[in-house]
């Protein structure tokens, strides 16, 4: 049996049952790890813990280029399917041994209702 890995490590989503989050569990189960998940409500407060230290780490988008840029942050991994052109000598989850990758899609969204002009500008 695997021996589980106790980790002082608190890291930090946007919500239970996200991409991020399945990626964190993977990495758990495979590696018998145990630490903790802190769900937030958005990237930003997601974020916003991990520059005022309440977590260890954070998986999020792109909120972390500048701080990974001036040397704030350390970008230890990408979920994408491919290295991202920004950060080339950053590995993939693949590469490291983990078979999940994640390609989000964002969008815009607009409540029933929003009439049609606005609708139209944004495609």
């Amino acid at each position: 049996m695997r021996r589980r890995i106790r980790a002082k490590v608190k890291y930090s989503t946007t919500g239970v049952g996200t991409p991020q989050h399945q990626s964190m569990e993977l990495v758990a189960k495979q590696e018998g790890i145990v630490w903790t998940h802190v769900p937030y409500p958005g990237t930003m407060p997601a974020f916003m813990a991990l520059l005022g230290g309440h977590v260890t780490a954070q998986v999020g988008s792109g909120e972390f280029i500048p701080y990974v840029k001036d040397g704030t942050l350390r970008l230890l991994v990408t979920q994408g399917e491919h290295r991202i052109k920004t950060f080339p000598d950053v590995p993939t989850m693949k590469e490291l041994g983990y078979d999940f990758y994640n390609e989000t899609v964002f969008l815009f969204a607009a409540p029933k209702g929003t009439p049609q002009y606005i609708i139209d500008k944004g495609g």
